[in-house]
């Protein structure tokens, strides 16, 4: 799962502008479930707090993502 995670990153980092990157690490962290911000932010450098920003811009942009994502959630979204 980590080394999976690192490995993309190191081959498309150099192509992707902050906005992928942080898109990107957003995307990652939320298909891998409670933990992922932590994983993704210690494999890719990037801090937590950009890939929370990714998230909430990929939320409010693409709503139906999140949606999906919370649909296979197993447990309920602590609020």
């Amino acid at each position: 799962m980590v080394s999976g995670v690192e490995t993309k990153y190191q081959r498309l980092s150099q192509v992707m502008d902050e906005r992928l990157k942080r898109h990107w690490a957003a995307c990652e962290a939320l298909s891998l479930g409670r933990g992922g911000i932590s994983v993704v932010s210690r494999v890719t450098g990037l801090s937590r707090n950009t890939i929370r920003k990714g998230i909430t811009e990929i939320q409010g942009e693409y709503p139906e993502l999140g949606e999906e994502i919370d649909r296979q959630r197993i447990r309920r979204r602590c609020r």
